[in-house]
């Protein structure tokens, strides 16, 4: 998973400057707030994202309203 991961966050740092926030279970991309929750596992990555407004996607498996705030 090391190579991917790799090229995700080459791919993401061509577009975006920001941090990283090391959790127990996660590797979360800071700028300002957490824009996304990267789950490495051992075959898979599992990729969150914070977003403003709801996709309509058959790629995207799950969506979870946080709230108005978030």
């Amino acid at each position: 998973m090391k190579p991917l991961f790799d090229e995700l966050i080459a791919k993401l740092r061509k577009e975006l400057d920001f941090e990283y926030k090391i959790g127990k279970t996660y590797i979360g991309l800071i700028h300002k707030l957490v824009f996304v929750g990267l789950y490495i596992q051992m075959e898979t990555i599992i990729v969150e994202f914070v977003a403003r407004k709801v996709f309509k996607s058959p790629r995207i498996k799950k969506v979870f309203d946080s709230g108005r705030n978030r």
